[in-house]
């Protein structure tokens, strides 16, 4: 009898054990999940919206008469940072324009045309800039200025972008350069347009150079480029590391800036597959395409000044459709190369 109070007491003990045990890891778990949700709660979200993205090359299409209507279709307001203007057609429309709609024109101050409602930036670090942005709800921007050269001479593309998320970034930007305030980091940075990632950065404030690096390093098969001015060591550099890692890096030089300061040569010493343009006029494309999955465009070279110096946008676009249209871009500039 004695031994089966014993007997009892010890499986009373092991279940009460057992409980016990249970209890405190249902705790624990629940500690996690809640954790859990406080950082899924404290992570900012993406903004999404409808939307559309239309890419355009210059050499194949015509850019200025996309620009032209662009500006035609302003309603509310027109506000433009371009490095350099001088097709007549998009000066002459933005002075019609400016009789019944809020128009506002920044450019560089070595291409300053004095018009009413332009500014200009000090002497000194390029505005370099090529985006205009209208009614709080569409975008253009790209390597492209809308100069006779750009358009009919110079390889370059350009993207049209409805966007109110995008449109309120490049607003916030150009007011900033406009009124010249001190630089602020871009208020949403990513953006979902249609099922498309979208990030949106301005330089020198959000780092760009950082953003470019880090799209790089995440290259899992391909790096494609075609560059204007490129002297950047930490964009030049993290492609050497993923080269010698196996990953393919291709790309295309313009041949009047293939210096002593480009990094033509020391992708070539690593064995990339690099080559200058073709084109007699120039190459002014500032484009990288990772993995036929994600592109980088803008108005940023890959260079010191256009990350530390300048005033620059860049967008970095997911989106395989888009980079396929790119794609065909760097292969038609290759053959020519």
């Amino acid at each position: 009898m004695k031994k089966t109070r014993k007997q009892n007491r010890r499986y009373l003990w092991v279940v009460q054990l057992v409980v016990l045990i249970l209890i405190i890891l249902a705790l624990v778990a629940a500690f996690h999940i809640w954790k859990k949700s406080q950082v899924s709660n404290s992570e900012p979200q993406i903004p999404q919206e409808d939307g559309d993205i239309e890419v355009l090359f210059c050499q194949t299409s015509n850019c200025t008469l996309a620009a032209l209507n662009f500006m035609d279709t302003a309603d509310k307001y027109l506000y433009c940072a371009l490095y350099d203007l001088d097709l007549k057609e998009l000066i002459n429309k933005l002075l019609e324009k400016s009789t019944n709609t809020d128009v506002k024109l920044y450019t560089d101050n070595a291409n300053f045309i004095n018009l009413s409602f332009e500014r200009t930036d000090k002497i000194g670090p390029l505005m370099h800039n090529k985006f205009c942005v209208a009614d709080d709800s569409r975008i253009f921007t790209g390597s492209f200025n809308p100069t006779s050269n750009d358009a009919y001479r110079n390889d370059n593309n350009m993207l049209i972008i409805k966007s109110d998320i995008l449109a309120g970034n490049y607003k916030d930007e150009f007011l900033e350069l406009y009124n010249r305030e001190p630089a602020r980091k871009v208020q949403n940075p990513i953006v979902k347009i249609g099922g498309t990632t979208i990030e949106n950065y301005f330089c020198p404030e959000d780092n760009c150079a950082d953003r470019i690096s880090d799209a790089i390093y995440s290259a899992k098969k391909s790096i494609y480029f075609m560059e204007f001015s490129f002297t950047s060591d930490k964009i030049a550099n993290a492609m050497a590391a993923r080269f010698a890692d196996g990953i393919e890096v291709k790309g295309v030089f313009e041949r009047r800036n293939v210096d002593s300061d480009a990094k033509m040569q020391l992708l070539l010493n690593q064995g990339a597959n690099v080559k200058m343009d073709g084109n007699k006029y120039n190459l002014h494309h500032k484009v990288i395409i990772i993995d036929s999955e994600i592109v980088i465009t803008g108005s940023m070279n890959p260079s010191m000044n256009g990350d530390e110096r300048n005033d620059e946008n860049i967008l970095i676009i997911h989106d395989k459709n888009i980079a396929d249209l790119y794609t065909q871009e760097f292969l038609r500039v290759w053959n020519l190369g």
